[in-house]
């Protein structure tokens, strides 16, 4: 997310991008960032992603993308993918998509239960570190 955070302040006038994590030191990352760009465009929230996701359902905020670099299990990711599809994201990015053989198959199983859903992009740019996979919603 740390890529995320530069590219939008680096290249857009205008955004907004909300972030969460159970770590404590990463609201040390978010603050520097903000202060360092002299903006206030990176909300962090101190949260479970699923407490998160389900926040922002009720809240019915509409996203442009998710980006989910969470825990990286099959339960989890899929279960954030299945929140991010109610909220009817447009793009879905999942991050470290090769490193780990149950986030290739949350993935796999989530577009056969989301025929919305198509695969958009792959990178890989360092083989197990950097893979990144774009779903599209159609």
């Amino acid at each position: 997310v740390s890529q995320s955070r530069y590219v939008c302040y680096s290249s857009l006038d205008e955004f907004e991008l909300h972030t969460c994590d159970i770590v404590g030191d990463s609201k040390n990352c978010i603050d520097f960032i903000n202060e360092s760009n002299g903006k206030e465009n990176v909300k962090f929230y101190a949260q479970h992603s699923w407490d998160f996701l389900r926040e922002l359902i009720a809240q019915n905020k509409k996203v442009d993308m998710a980006w989910l670099d969470s825990a990286h299990t099959y339960d989890y990711l899929l279960r954030e993918m299945q929140f991010v599809a109610q909220m009817q994201v447009p793009y879905i990015v999942v991050d470290d998509f090769w490193w780990v053989r149950g986030i290739q198959l949350a993935v796999f199983d989530f577009l056969k239960e989301f025929e919305d859903y198509r695969f958009y992009s792959y990178s890989n740019n360092n083989a197990q570190i950097g893979s990144i996979v774009v779903l599209k919603k159609v």
